[in-house]
C-alpha cells in the first residue's frame, strides 16, 4: 500500500507586496552566512518547494506525455532563446582547456536581454516580478567572470522557480509541480549541459556532491523520487531508457 504524504502549503506573496521586498543578491559567502539562512522564511520556502516537487515526481518517468500550461510553456520557449543564443554565439578557436570566451558574450547578452525575455514570460501584473527574478535568471547558468557552472547555479534556477510559484505564475498543484520538473528542470539541465560542452566550463569548485556529480545535484533527488516504490531494479538498467520496473 502506498503511503500517504502531507505536504506543506507553500505560502502566496501577492504581486501588490513585491514593492516591499528588497531585490535578491549574493549574501551567502561563509558557513556562518548559511547558518543563518536556515533560519529564514526563504529557506522554509526552498525546503517546502523541493519536497513538492520530489513527491510530484514519485512513480513518473520520462519523457513526460502531458501538456504543459501555458506559464510552463512560456518558460520552455524562455530557455529555447537561450539554447538558440548559443548557436548563435560558437565557441573562438584558441587555445583554452576550460572556459572559452565566447562563454562571456553569451552571458553579456542575457545580462542586456533578460528583461525582454523576462518580458515575455511575465506579462501584466506579473511584470511586477521582473526586477525580483531578474537577478536569479542571471546567476542561474554560470559565472561568466570565472567561466564555470555549479551546483549553486542549478539552486539559482530553483529558487527562479520558486519564486514565480511564490507569486503564483505557476500554481502548486502536484500537475504543475511535476511539470515544472519532468518539462522545465530538464529543459534548463539540456541548456546548461550544451552550454557547458560547447564553452568548455570548467566545475565550479571540483570537489563533486558527495561524490555525485560536480555541477549538478538535485537531478538526483528528482530521479530518486521517480525511483521510489521500485521492487526490481538492477544497476545495468540504469543505462536502458527503456528499462521496465515492477512497482509496489
Amino acid at each position: 500500500m502506498a503511503e500517504t504524504v502531507v505536504l506543506s502549503q507553500l505560502r502566496r506573496i501577492p504581486l501588490s507586496e513585491l514593492g516591499k521586498l528588497g531585490v535578491p543578491g549574493s549574501k551567502i559567502k561563509t558557513d556562518a552566512d548559511v547558518l543563518a539562512w536556515k533560519t529564514t522564511q526563504s529557506y522554509r520556502d526552498y525546503a517546502v518547494f523541493l519536497r513538492r516537487l520530489n513527491e510530484s515526481v514519485v512513480g513518473q518517468f520520462l519523457p513526460c506525455t502531458s501538456t504543459p500550461s501555458q506559464a510552463v510553456t512560456k518558460t520552455l520557449e524562455l530557455l529555447n532563446t537561450l539554447d538558440r543564443w548559443i548557436d548563435e554565439i560558437p565557441p573562438l578557436q584558441s587555445p583554452q582547456r576550460f572556459g572559452n570566451l565566447a562563454f562571456r558574450t553569451w552571458g553579456a547578452r542575457l545580462e542586456e536581454r533578460a528583461d525582454e525575455v523576462l518580458s515575455l514570460l511575465l506579462t501584466g501584473d506579473f511584470s511586477a516580478a521582473i526586477p525580483h527574478v531578474k537577478p536569479l535568471l542571471l546567476t542561474s547558468f554560470g559565472s561568466f567572470t570565472r567561466m564555470d557552472y555549479g551546483t549553486g547555479h542549478e539552486t539559482s534556477f530553483a529558487l527562479f522557480l520558486l519564486a514565480l510559484m511564490l507569486v503564483r505564475l505557476y500554481e502548486p498543484t502536484v500537475e504543475e509541480e511535476r511539470s515544472l520538473v519532468l518539462h522545465v528542470f530538464v529543459r534548463y539541465l539540456e541548456v546548461c549541459w550544451k552550454l557547458q560542452d560547447t564553452y568548455r566550463l570548467e566545475p565550479a569548485g571540483s570537489h563533486g556532491v558527495w561524490g555525485l556529480d560536480d555541477s549538478s545535484f538535485l537531478g538526483y533527488i528528482f530521479g530518486s523520487a521517480e525511483l521510489r516504490g521500485a521492487l526490481k531494479f538492477v544497476f545495468c538498467m540504469i543505462l536502458s531508457t527503456n528499462a521496465s520496473m515492477t512497482r509496489s
